[in-house]
């Protein structure tokens, strides 16, 4: 054997070695990008079932069939602050007036996950404490305005919420898990949402 033989084996070793390193770091960057975009895809899943409730919600918040059950729509805003509503509404359209809450847990609630900063948003309806845990959500937050489209100071006295006229809601959702340090995340602002029936018949 001679040594441009050898040196020959040499060089195919390396070139070889470095095609292999080069598709192992084409393969990692692919794995990395479809776990972020799948986490991406489960996030956007996540967020639209949130906005689905409180879309619907919100439509029904002072809402009844009968006005003698909600004689007084523009008190039907039970508590109003930061990261908190409680409202009343037929939300069912059975007849019968529930009490919605949508209330952000602690951090706790999440702790096992490794994402330091998701929560879960509840969604309470009573009667019958019927309770909806949406897991990731890691802002919940809440501006209240009056007929003048200036911001009421939260939290709002039960006494002054018939003030408000329009709210804003604001929704982050991240993963659970991050790629390369970084959570996939959603976000979703409905600005100055008016129910309907917030004004008095």
């Amino acid at each position: 054997m001679g040594t441009t033989t050898i040196l020959d084996i040499i060089g195919a070793l390396v070139i070889g070695g470095i095609m292999m390193a080069s598709l192992h770091s084409v393969n990692q960057n692919v794995l990395t990008n479809m776990y972020y975009y799948n986490s991406d895809i489960i996030n956007q899943s996540n967020l639209v079932s949130v906005v689905d409730f409180l879309e619907r919600d919100i439509k029904r918040l002072g809402y009844s069939s009968d006005p003698a059950l909600l004689p007084t729509p523009a008190k039907s805003i039970l508590v109003a602050d930061t990261s908190r509503i409680k409202f009343a509404g037929d939300i069912d359209n059975n007849g019968v007036i529930d009490t919605v809450t949508y209330y952000i847990g602690p951090l706790s609630d999440l702790a096992s996950t490794p994402n330091p900063r998701d929560r879960i948003l509840y969604r309470r309806i009573d009667p019958g404490a019927r309770v909806t845990p949406n897991p990731g959500v890691t802002e919940f937050s809440l501006l209240f305005f009056d007929a003048l489209s200036d911001t009421l100071p939260l939290p709002l006295p039960a006494s002054e919420t018939g003030r408000i006229a329009a709210i804003q809601i604001s929704v982050r959702v991240e993963s659970a898990n991050s790629v390369d340090e970084q959570y996939a995340l959603a976000f979703w602002r409905q600005i100055r949402v008016s129910a309907r029936n917030l004004k008095n018949r």
